[in-house]
């Protein structure tokens, strides 16, 4: 029996609702027309890329190598209470 072929939009749709939903969100920064969000994903941070003008996640960038220090400015204290 053939398995259908993994849909990578799929894939990425459900990637982004499990960030969305499971992820406690950090801060958010816009750079042009991009809403860059940051959440924390157990003990990883991750990056949500939105277009506003397409309306849509074009990206999800884990920060396994890269710094978090562009989003240092915009921290502040969340009470998880």
């Amino acid at each position: 029996m053939s398995h259908p072929r993994a849909d990578p939009a799929r894939a990425f749709t459900m990637q982004a609702r499990n960030i969305l939903e499971d992820g406690v969100f950090v801060t958010k920064s816009t750079f042009y027309q991009v809403e860059i969000s940051l959440y924390k994903m157990d003990d990883r941070f991750v990056e949500v890329w939105y277009d506003v003008k397409q309306k849509g996640i074009t990206d999800i960038v884990y920060l396994d190598t890269r710094t978090v220090n562009p989003f240092l400015k915009h921290f502040g204290y969340v009470s998880q209470n």
